[in-house]
């Protein structure tokens, strides 16, 4: 699941080494440290979500061999409690079954837009209904500045998905393209919508709270992607 994520980590590691000792590029050490600073982030990230995981595993074996009742409680309280994150990780699981889209997924997270957008841009032509990887390349499109371009996959996303988190991001994303397009009332309305599909989505809660107060000139955020 992960070989494409630390093949494309290993390559950009071997490439800042290479940078490193290259006396050219003693001018821009600061740069350098800055990415690998973001390696070193996207490697304790991978960490900590595979200590949860382990644990969950730990957690869920113990109450498997457990008594029935205790289980039926934690199959109940899932079932209750956790149906929006359950579904949210069953939607990444199962789109890293699609190779091409995993390779894209680690190129985005090493903020290398292009390449993801390269992979993804045939992924979504193929299968228009991959909802997942027509974020990713709206979300691409955006961090590359391809607003019109970003635009309009997210106005397919949030109308051809139900998943609250995904309209929400896709709301939110449209606010941030039309505020830049000086677009206040439009941005408003779109921030209101991705609260409203996601209460939990505080990116568009601020927005929406400070681009009233501030207008344009409020530094917008963006929620970003797992």
């Amino acid at each position: 699941m992960f070989k494409h994520l630390f093949g494309v980590m290993n390559e950009m590691l071997d490439e800042l080494a290479r940078r490193y000792a290259d006396p050219a590029h003693a001018d821009s050490l600061d740069e350098l440290d800055r990415e690998l600073a973001e390696l070193k982030r996207m490697s304790d990230q991978c960490i900590e979500g595979w200590l949860l995981f382990e644990e969950r595993i730990s957690r869920l074996s113990a109450l498997r061999h457990g008594s029935s009742a205790e289980g039926d409680s934690v199959k109940h309280s899932a079932q209750t409690d956790g149906n929006e994150l359950d579904e949210w990780t069953a939607m990444h699981l199962k789109a890293r079954e699609n190779a091409a889209f995993e390779q894209a997924q680690g190129y985005y997270q090493l903020r290398m837009y292009d390449e993801a957008i390269r992979l993804l841009e045939p992924l979504a032509e193929r299968q228009p209904d991959f909802i997942l990887a027509r974020l990713y390349l709206a979300m691409g499109y955006l961090k590359s500045e391809r607003f019109e371009d970003a635009y309009r996959q997210f106005q397919f996303v949030q109308s051809f998905s139900e998943h609250a988190k995904i309209k929400s991001i896709s709301f939110n994303a449209m606010g941030c393209i039309q505020a830049k397009r000086l677009y206040p009332e439009k941005a408003a309305e779109l921030f209101k919508l991705a609260y409203e599909a996601d209460p939990t989505n505080r990116d568009a809660l601020t927005n929406l709270e400070c681009f009233s107060q501030a207008g344009s000139g409020h530094r917008l955020s963006v929620i970003g992607l797992s």
